[in-house]
């Protein structure tokens, strides 16, 4: 049997607003940059100087799909790794200067395509990363 009646809904405000959730929240280390990084991708990431975070004095041995954790710290098809901040800073200096070398070959293939019949004057801008 279906219960017809109405209930009473009341507008309640908020008590904070609504975030989703964060499952990939991890202890960040003194002097170490972290990031969660694709199974398939741990010998590329490796190579660039990522470090597995190893999984010390973990409960349960498996995580949410069943799968065995081993000895890093991993979450579905994701392990954590962690890179010193000096060459992770290094590596944000190689990045940062592949993408002002791009945004300046885009100004310049923007004059060459106008043939310098702009309105107004280019100028590009860059945020801070971080």
């Amino acid at each position: 049997m279906i219960d017809t009646k109405k209930t009473s809904t009341a507008t309640e405000e908020p008590t904070e607003p609504w975030k989703p959730a964060s499952v990939l929240v991890a202890t960040k280390l003194e002097g170490k940059r972290s990031r969660w990084v694709r199974k398939d991708q741990l010998e590329k990431r490796i190579a660039e100087g990522w470090t597995p975070r190893e999984a010390k004095d973990t409960t349960p041995k498996t995580i949410l799909d069943g799968s065995q954790q081993g000895s890093y710290v991993t979450k579905r098809n994701l392990i954590l790794c962690d890179m010193p901040e000096a060459k992770a800073k290094g590596r944000d200096a190689y990045y940062k200067r592949l993408t002002d070398g791009a945004i300046g070959e885009s100004v310049q293939e923007l004059k060459r395509k106008t043939h310098g019949e702009t309105y107004g004057k280019i100028e590009v801008t860059q945020g801070e990363g971080g």
